[in-house]
């Protein structure tokens, strides 16, 4: 490096670099996982937030339906197997910890100073189901006039009856087997409290069920966390967004041995797989499964 003298004692030192030179610019270092500044806040507000809990279908008991069948045809024993624990304190941290950018980006977050990803391709591993490629999956079963007739013909047989926003398709006039997997869905696929209307989206992943369509779980799972953090914005007339999949999310942490605590609230599989008795009282109240 070039030196110069010191004015103030005739000793040489070194010329330090000019600000914006090249020699101020050093190769940048890999950026470590963001950390989302506004956790403490963000997991206050989730305090209030529902959870929904993931449910097992109970298929001893559906044996004279077609569940059985379509789930050992679609190899999706372990999807439907009721869950067993999920660490409501770690997934609570683990949604307070969430950057979306970074989370679309690679499905990463970090919980408690470890990074844990939660991509379709981890979530099909786990469940051992198969991922299916984009152009294999089907576009829908949406009809031109708007009423969603094919649908409503491929789910209730009827499909003169009207179905849209002003004429909802009623889970109450489902079959008992489509009916019970609809409250699978609510908890399991597309999580959600309202049970006794169906949305189209709801209903095409029904139709795609019973009627051998491919479908890539992992890749349903992710994009519905991948759609947007959950709201925690005040707004007075519109029910707080409810946690999903705090099953999956517990063990997926678990798996990346991300810390858990001895306060740490553990719920055990204490509600009820999906079966006859939880349909007959989940269509008598009106709600769905909440913790």
């Amino acid at each position: 490096m070039a030196r110069t003298n010191d004015p103030a004692g005739g000793k040489a030192k070194a010329k330090m670099p000019v600000e914006g030179t090249s020699q101020t610019r050093k190769k940048k270092a890999p950026e470590p996982l963001a950390v989302n500044r506004d956790y403490t806040r963000r997991l206050q507000k989730l305090q209030t937030h529902a959870i929904i809990y993931e449910r097992g279908i109970h298929l001893a008991e559906l044996k004279d339906t077609s569940l059985p069948k379509i789930v050992k045809d679609r190899v999706w024993e372990k999807f439907v197997q009721h869950p067993a624990v999920a660490n409501v304190t770690l997934v609570r941290d683990f949604y307070a910890s969430m950057v979306l950018k970074t989370f679309i980006a690679g499905g990463l977050v970090l919980v408690r100073g470890i990074e844990v990803q939660v991509t379709e391709d981890i979530i099909n591993s786990y469940f051992g189901t198969t991922p299916i490629p984009q152009d294999e999956l089907p576009l829908g079963y949406k009809t031109f006039d708007g009423t969603n007739g094919q649908l409503a013909k491929l789910l209730r047989g009827n499909e003169d009856d009207r179905w849209n926003r002003k004429h909802l398709l009623k889970q109450s006039q489902l079959p008992k087997d489509l009916a019970i997997l609809s409250l699978f869905i609510l908890a399991s696929l597309k999580p959600g409290t309202h049970v006794s209307s169906i949305a189209v989206k709801k209903a095409e992943l029904l139709a795609s069920f019973i009627s051998g369509a491919p479908m890539d779980i992992g890749r349903i799972i992710a994009e519905i966390n991948d759609a947007g953090e959950i709201d925690l914005k005040e707004k007075k007339k519109k029910a707080k967004r409810p946690i999903p999949f705090p099953c999956l999310i517990t063990q997926l942490c678990r798996d990346a041995e991300a810390p858990e605590y001895d306060n740490d609230n553990i719920q055990n599989g204490g509600w009820a797989a999906v079966s006859l008795r939880s349909w007959t009282d989940s269509l008598s109240k009106g709600k769905g499964v909440r913790g």
